[in-house]
């Protein structure tokens, strides 16, 4: 559904609901330093990009990436190596390199969009009542 609402020309934010939201994401989306960019993700951290919440402009870079990504899922359905989060790393690896990547594809701030394991156990300063 993600790649045809962008081949319509609509942006999507993927969210998946367990993702604790602090405020609106859409104004940091507009931000000078991110509003360029192609597609953004929720950090996981050294691991990589979060596939759980990203927000996708509708460009034929996004729709480059989210084809690749759908590849290797096809790829490795029913083997040990089918893993959503694995399977975006490898696609944003095979589709961009490191001159591009930085233009194509961004990790969000961890401390504006912390993914459930930095909120609950990294955070504790924050009041879990202050979630958007």
């Amino acid at each position: 559904w993600v790649h045809e609402l962008l081949s319509h020309g609509y942006s999507v934010l993927q969210c998946d609901t367990d993702v604790v939201w602090l405020r609106d994401p859409f104004p940091a989306f507009a931000a000078p330093r991110l509003r360029d960019v192609n597609m953004l993700f929720q950090s996981e951290g050294p691991y990589g990009y979060n596939g759980g919440f990203y927000f996708a402009r509708p460009t034929n870079t996004s729709l480059g990436l989210l084809q690749a990504w759908l590849g290797d899922l096809r790829a490795v359905a029913g083997t040990k190596k089918f893993e959503e989060q694995h399977s975006l790393i490898r696609s944003i690896n095979n589709v961009f390199n490191r001159r591009t990547r930085s233009i194509a594809v961004r990790k969000l701030n961890q401390t504006e969009f912390p993914n459930g394991k930095i909120w609950w156990q990294y955070m504790p300063m924050a009041r879990k009542s202050d979630a958007y």
